[in-house]
């Protein structure tokens, strides 16, 4: 009901879509692993209401993961999960050593990263952008980054210093 009540707005650019599970969809972790079932959920839901999320977060796994997966004609909607601003950091026992890594109609975007952070997310309705930095004594650093921007359901393409698209 509430993704129908928000496809309005959503279609006219006034409002960026968000979802926010405690329980991983998608993880690479083998302790927290992704729920297949909050997954058939989330595909049910969305498909019954004709919109689907820009991102969809979550947390449980005690480090930071960012997938990508492709639903609905196409539209790359980042999974992200960031539970790693309390108890136990841990790595996942299988670690990926580098990425992407695709698997179905997803991808692991970048190595789990195993430090305390946190998410910070900025909409104007027509992109959205989540960032996960850490911090310690040395101060904050930014540790990841991704913008969807709304209209086209797409991933923009950072350019990295020295203008290489990442």
């Amino acid at each position: 009901q509430q993704l129908a009540r928000l496809k309005p707005a959503h279609d006219k650019l006034q409002r960026a879509v968000i979802l926010a599970t405690h329980h991983p969809p998608l993880s690479a972790d083998a302790k927290h692993g992704g729920s297949s079932g909050i997954i058939k959920d989330i595909d049910s839901c969305c498909k019954a209401a004709g919109l689907w999320p820009d991102m969809v977060f979550s947390g449980h796994a005690h480090l930071y993961q960012r997938f990508t997966r492709v639903v609905n004609n196409g539209q790359e909607t980042p999974y992200i999960v960031s539970g790693s601003g309390g108890f136990a950091a841990t790595a996942p026992k299988d670690m990926p050593k580098s990425a992407p890594v695709t698997s179905g109609d997803h991808t692991l975007e970048v190595v789990p990263i195993v430090d305390f952070g946190y998410l910070t997310v900025e909409t104007d309705g027509r992109t959205v952008t989540a960032t996960f930095k850490t911090s310690d004594a040395k101060g904050v650093t930014q540790r990841d980054s991704v913008t969807v921007d709304v209209k086209s359901g797409k991933i923009e393409k950072l350019v990295a210093p020295g203008g290489n698209a990442n």
